[in-house]
Protein backbone atom coordinates (compact mmCIF):
# COMPACT_ATOMS: atom_id res chain seq x y z
CA UNK A 1 0.00 0.00 0.00
CA UNK A 2 2.81 2.19 0.83
CA UNK A 3 4.49 1.88 -3.14
CA UNK A 4 0.84 2.20 -4.03
CA UNK A 5 0.76 6.35 -2.26
CA UNK A 6 4.68 6.71 -2.97
CA UNK A 7 3.89 6.43 -6.92
CA UNK A 8 0.87 8.44 -6.76
CA UNK A 9 3.06 11.17 -5.25
CA UNK A 10 6.01 10.80 -7.20
CA UNK A 11 3.93 11.17 -10.23
CA UNK A 12 2.65 14.36 -8.92
CA UNK A 13 5.51 16.22 -8.85
CA UNK A 14 6.91 14.59 -12.39
CA UNK A 15 5.38 15.66 -16.16
CA UNK A 16 4.60 13.01 -18.78
CA UNK A 17 2.80 10.25 -18.97
CA UNK A 18 2.00 10.95 -15.35
CA UNK A 19 0.91 14.39 -15.88
CA UNK A 20 -3.10 13.77 -15.75
CA UNK A 21 -6.25 15.38 -14.44
CA UNK A 22 -9.57 13.91 -13.74
CA UNK A 23 -13.16 15.36 -13.90
CA UNK A 24 -15.34 16.10 -10.89
CA UNK A 25 -17.74 13.31 -11.66
CA UNK A 26 -14.86 10.36 -11.53
CA UNK A 27 -13.30 12.13 -8.85
CA UNK A 28 -16.25 11.31 -7.04
CA UNK A 29 -16.87 8.03 -8.19
CA UNK A 30 -13.15 7.64 -7.33
CA UNK A 31 -13.19 8.57 -3.80
CA UNK A 32 -16.08 6.44 -2.97
CA UNK A 33 -14.25 3.65 -4.14
CA UNK A 34 -11.65 4.53 -2.23
CA UNK A 35 -13.43 4.94 1.02
CA UNK A 36 -15.34 1.44 0.51
CA UNK A 37 -12.19 -0.73 -0.34
CA UNK A 38 -10.91 -2.38 2.55
CA UNK A 39 -7.79 -3.22 1.47
CA UNK A 40 -5.99 0.43 2.57
CA UNK A 41 -6.02 1.90 5.91
CA UNK A 42 -7.96 4.64 6.76
CA UNK A 43 -4.69 7.00 6.65
CA UNK A 44 -3.89 5.17 2.94
CA UNK A 45 -7.21 6.24 2.23
CA UNK A 46 -6.89 9.72 3.35
CA UNK A 47 -3.83 10.25 1.44
CA UNK A 48 -4.76 8.77 -1.90
CA UNK A 49 -8.41 11.19 -1.69
CA UNK A 50 -6.05 14.16 -1.16
CA UNK A 51 -4.02 13.18 -4.47
CA UNK A 52 -7.00 12.70 -6.34
CA UNK A 53 -8.46 15.63 -5.05
CA UNK A 54 -5.74 17.57 -6.65
CA UNK A 55 -5.70 16.41 -10.20
CA UNK A 56 -9.56 17.57 -10.60
CA UNK A 57 -9.37 19.02 -13.68
CA UNK A 58 -12.15 22.02 -13.15
CA UNK A 59 -14.21 23.26 -10.49
CA UNK A 60 -16.05 21.06 -8.19
CA UNK A 61 -18.69 21.58 -6.36
CA UNK A 62 -18.98 18.22 -4.90
CA UNK A 63 -15.82 19.21 -3.45
CA UNK A 64 -16.87 21.51 -0.97
CA UNK A 65 -18.56 18.29 1.04
CA UNK A 66 -15.30 16.10 0.83
CA UNK A 67 -14.20 17.32 4.74
CA UNK A 68 -17.26 17.07 6.29
CA UNK A 69 -18.37 13.94 4.04
CA UNK A 70 -14.93 12.06 4.02
CA UNK A 71 -12.70 12.88 6.95
CA UNK A 72 -15.75 12.14 9.21
CA UNK A 73 -16.48 8.19 7.95
CA UNK A 74 -12.52 7.93 7.11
Amino acid sequence: MVSLILVAWLSHHSHGPYDWHMTCSRFVEKRLEIRLDRHFTDLEKSMLIDYFRGKVDSKCDQLLTYHSFDRATI
